[in-house]
């Protein structure tokens, strides 16, 4: 039992992320894998867990956010330079509406080869941007990354600031399980200085605030007996959530004015459906195989609305589209030797594919195609663990019914820590 507990840990799939495209699979990790659940017996309890993580550079910003800035500002003016005279002409208005509070910001000339040439001017060394203080620049610098991603200095800036809190109770029991799962969560974007942060996990809409709420139901059976298992789940969500732009997230914190930012923005109120199948495959009590087809499909449909919608009378549009989850196709192997535990997992390949179809610009990641897994048992009530995924390298102990897990990214400077209890 201690070996299907633990095999139960593997496989972690992150959830929730953008709040007007799809979001990832928002089944939880068990049941991803369901024709796992007729091996697996827990006993009704209830469960709590924290997870919090950040790059360095995030944790900085927080802490300083004008000195945070300084190497995109720096490089504000040679990316304003590399604009077109059309560009720039097209843009003053919003280029000007971002240095508003500066009196010596040219005005329009008669010509498009004139207004680049005076902005150019402002933006060159020892031109008027230089005089600025240094918290004017970096909310100017905020303004101009709610513009256009072209008006953007080569800078980056890490952030991969995330929050989890996960609450759960249910039960597994002979091959059928349910859980209970509410989530409150923010999932920051990967990098503050990049109006759309593509890469991993599609973090295009920047930064989340989320709550989400459902079941996670699931059912195993054996087709030969202690061999071959198949099995799928069923993921229903209510979700409440909002999401800021870089840009309206670097202006909340320059500004100290978060509830500001989220009283004018747009959220999001719905209804989700996740659907997965399995098939596992018992070579022998040590060794076993599994493939899964996860999102078949996962989808969404919403409402959404403002602060000015519900003084008006809460009126809420509902959005006509259906947002689908691209599928993915999922293979893994599970071996057990005494107190040894290996677990090698092959996926996000084909839904990377659909994502790279449907959206401009997205960078297909290989590194985030394999996970993997080692355990061993110290004793019948503690395990040490580590696991490579995502990006990330994690170390975790599990004793009785505590688990702390720490986390660091294997490609920056991002560090973060989960621990969860049951009851």
């Amino acid at each position: 039992m201690k070996r299907l507990a633990i095999l139960s840990c593997f496989l972690l799939i992150a959830s929730s992320l953008s709040a007007a495209v799809p979001s990832l699979s928002f089944t939880s990790d068990t049941f991803r894998s369901p024709a796992r659940l007729i091996e697996i017996e827990e006993e009704s309890n209830f469960s709590m867990s924290l997870d919090a993580s950040s790059a360095v550079n995030g944790m900085m910003f927080l802490a300083d956010p004008v000195d945070a800035l300084k190497d995109g500002m720096s490089h504000l003016g040679e990316a304003m330079q590399g604009l077109s005279d059309e560009f720039i002409a097209s843009n003053y208005e919003s280029i000007a509406a971002a240095f508003d509070f500066d009196r010596n910001f040219p005005t329009a000339g008669h010509t498009d080869a004139e207004t680049a040439y005076f902005v150019r001017e402002y933006f060159a060394d020892e031109g008027g941007f230089d005089t600025l203080p240094d918290n004017d620049k970096a909310l100017a610098l905020a303004a101009l990354l709610s513009i256009d991603p072209a008006l953007l200095p080569h800078g980056y800036l890490p952030n991969d600031f995330d929050i989890l809190m996960d609450f759960s109770w249910g039960a597994i029991k002979e091959g059928f399980g349910l859980k209970w799962i509410v989530d409150l969560g923010f999932d920051g974007a990967d990098d503050l200085l990049d109006q759309y942060s593509y890469g991993y996990a599609n973090k295009y809409y920047g930064n989340e605030l989320y709550i989400s709420a459902g079941a996670d139901i699931g059912y195993a059976k054996y087709i030969i007996e202690d061999r071959l298992s198949v099995g799928f789940s069923l993921s229903p969500r209510f979700f409440f959530d909002t999401s800021l732009t870089n840009g309206d997230y670097l202006s909340a914190r320059l500004n100290g004015d978060v509830i500001g930012a989220l009283a004018s923005n747009r959220y999001n109120a719905g209804f989700g459906l996740g659907f997965n199948l399995g098939v596992m495959y018992r070579m022998n009590e040590e060794l076993a195989f599994m493939v899964d087809l996860r999102d078949i499909p996962a989808l969404r449909t919403y409402w959404y609305f403002t602060a000015e919608d519900i003084m008006n009378g809460f009126r809420l549009h509902y959005d006509r589209n259906l947002y689908l989850t691209p599928p993915d196709l999922s293979f893994s192997v599970l071996y057990d030797l005494g107190p040894y535990h290996l677990g090698v997992e092959l996926s996000d390949a084909v839904s990377q594919v659909v994502w790279a179809c449907s959206l401009d610009n997205y960078i297909y990641d290989h590194w985030i195609i394999p996970k993997l897994y080692f355990g061993y048992d110290i004793n019948e009530d503690m395990t040490v663990s580590a696991k490579v995924e995502y990006r990330s390298l994690r170390v975790g102990l599990e004793w009785n019914d505590l688990d702390i897990e720490l986390s660091s990214r294997l490609d920056r400077l991002a560090f973060g820590f989960k621990v969860g209890c049951s009851i």
